[in-house]
């Protein structure tokens, strides 16, 4: 069944906040939440396991599809800040149905984006980091996340706005300064309880 995701436009067919910058809020501050780790598909055939993959280093985990015009534009800034720093690790998990993966893989040919893009087809995944949104719409994307090397949620971003990305990128910066390279993650089990809260 496939699900019906929002993303937030002005009546130019641009990109808008309705009506402020779109959301983000630093989690610091917040009740601390572990995100759950996942395996998934890659467009290439291979598997994907977030812990295995990203151990050692803060995470920048982005929610997004191939028809969401905020997701496209953030996509090349996160493709910066894959380059940019070795302490970090940018995943993008697409949402993408999988009618969608044959665009899929000629918008990340296209773009060239070198991180790994695993799929969530049935939104299983987004669901789960999105139920521990503490603002969020859950049905609303790009959704992007900083995880620290801990394993925690430090700073959550929903929707693109030209100038995000600098705050993200301090985000990034100041969590590779802070965070120790040490992180346990609960398993994802594929539904919407709050593993990390067990």
């Amino acid at each position: 069944m496939k699900q019906a995701y929002k993303v937030i436009w002005d009546l130019d067919g641009g990109i808008a906040g309705e009506g402020d910058r779109g959301s983000a809020k630093s989690a610091a501050k917040a009740k601390k939440i572990v995100a759950p780790t996942f395996s998934a598909p890659l467009l290439n055939g291979k598997h994907f396991d977030l812990l295995r993959a990203t151990r050692g280093k803060v995470i920048v985990l982005t929610f997004w599809a191939s028809w969401c015009k905020p997701c496209l534009a953030e996509a090349p800034y996160l493709a910066k800040l894959h380059h940019r720093y070795h302490g970090a690790a940018v995943v993008a998990v697409s949402i993408d149905t999988a009618d969608d993966h044959s665009k899929l893989a000629k918008v990340v040919a296209n773009m060239a984006l070198p991180y790994p893009i695993p799929l969530d087809p049935d939104g299983h995944i987004f669901a789960s980091y999105a139920s521990y949104a503490s603002y969020a719409k859950g049905d609303s994307i790009p959704l992007t996340l900083v995880i620290d090397r801990s394993g925690e949620i430090v700073y959550e971003h929903q929707n693109f706005l030209d100038g995000d990305q600098e705050k993200i990128e301090d985000v990034v910066q100041s969590t590779i300064q802070a965070s120790q390279p040490t992180r346990s993650m609960p398993p994802f089990n594929g539904d919407r309880e709050h593993q990390g809260e067990q």
